[in-house]
């Protein structure tokens, strides 16, 4: 496997944007935003996508569900194929959801800090946004379900969350999918960034969970970031157990042709395939080393706000060091300070911090530990 990826110059957003996001730096500029990584994907899925790009343009009929039925089997959850919906996107498979299963007006719970796009698919789908906020302290992440309000319409949910790379427990899941059973309403949960859990953790799908709460979990995936496939993009799918929902938001997806392309699913298929498992092994091992070595160096800084257990994401508390806090100031500071561009806190609803990307080099991340410090050791 190709070691990394010098992406400047080449129309990657992550690299080529930093200028126009963040301003011109004198300094170097380390590019640790958008989620993407800077290894290759797997060459099975390069080779076969090339091959398929040469040799198929008509109309083609490709099936994701033996694939991810399989994929999800070798790691020890049986998937019905029957359950599997794809669609072209996970933020459009949850657009859809929140259309189908819920109406205009409706309260949308949302755990702050999340992923960015999860509110705006809430706004655009015109349901109402309400924060549940999580307890950041002690360096873990803590979710109180007794402050979550009884009028709630669904809730979207993270797994690994996104940005601060907390590991859900099975009784946390399990908590929350009984709390959703119980209003009977629909839990709905990204899982994408699931291929990168930190040694001696074990993550567990909110599809693998009680069979009493499947009926209002819906699971949301896609190999796009464990496989670096973003910019194809893979196809994504929804885990559905509930066969009025999966049909409701089937035919939904059809109508709005959100399904996914020939292209998608054929990067799908490649990436999910067996002899690609190794491959997400050794880059699994590669994101825990610089996982290791970040929390390590700012163990003892205010800097970091929780140890990670997952994803590549590191979620930093800058408000300490800054003149006041509000949207774009924390990334700015740093960019500045440093040349790290992270992305700012003000996109998951929590100005003040940032969230930096480490799945990059090694070499790369102990350069960036090393300007960390000198803002922690600068107070």
């Amino acid at each position: 496997m190709q070691e990394f990826q010098q992406r400047f110059n080449s129309g990657s957003l992550k690299f080529d944007d930093v200028t126009n996001r963040y301003g011109a730096s004198d300094r170097p500029v380390f590019p640790m935003w958008v989620a993407d990584t800077d290894f290759p994907p797997p060459e099975m899925v390069n080779h076969g996508l090339s091959h398929f790009l040469s040799s198929h343009f008509g109309y083609q009929q490709l099936a994701v569900t033996a694939a991810v039925s399989q994929w999800h089997w070798r790691r020890g959850e049986y998937i019905d194929e029957s359950s599997i919906v794809d669609c072209c996107s996970i933020i459009a498979a949850m657009g859809i959801a929140l259309e189908s299963l819920t109406r205009p007006g409706d309260k949308v719970g949302i755990f702050i800090p999340s992923y960015g796009p999860f509110f705006a698919v809430t706004e655009k789908t015109q349901r109402k946004i309400c924060p549940l906020t999580l307890d950041i302290s002690d360096g873990n992440v803590h979710m109180d379900l007794s402050s979550l309000p009884d009028d709630l319409s669904a809730v979207l949910f993270c797994n690994p969350h996104n940005p601060t790379g907390r590991l859900w427990q099975r009784d946390e899941l399990e908590a929350l999918a009984e709390w959703c059973t119980q209003r009977n309403i629909p839990l709905i949960c990204d899982e994408v960034h699931r291929g990168f859990i930190a040694e001696g953790n074990e993550f567990v799908s909110l599809a693998s969970i009680g069979e009493a709460f499947q009926n209002n979990i819906i699971v949301l995936q896609s190999p796009s970031k464990s496989y670096n496939l973003a910019h194809v993009p893979a196809a994504a799918y929804a885990i559905i157990v509930n066969q009025q929902w999966r049909d409701t938001i089937r035919a939904s997806i059809t109508r709005s042709h959100l399904f996914a392309g020939a292209l998608a699913r054929q990067a799908l298929i490649l990436a999910y395939d067996e002899l690609n498992d190794l491959w997400l092994q050794t880059m699994e091992e590669k994101i825990s080393e610089n996982r290791a070595l970040l929390t390590r160096l700012l163990h003892n800084s205010s800097l970091l706000a929780c140890i990670p257990q997952s994803t590549f994401f590191l979620w930093l508390d800058l408000r300490d060091y800054l003149n006041h806090v509000a949207p774009g100031v924390a990334a700015d500071y740093l960019f500045k300070r440093t040349g790290i561009a992270a992305n700012d806190g003000a996109d998951f609803r929590s100005p003040g911090f940032v969230r930096l990307n480490f799945a990059t080099s090694g070499e790369v991340i102990k350069h960036v530990g090393e300007l960390l410090l000198t803002i922690s050791s600068n107070k």
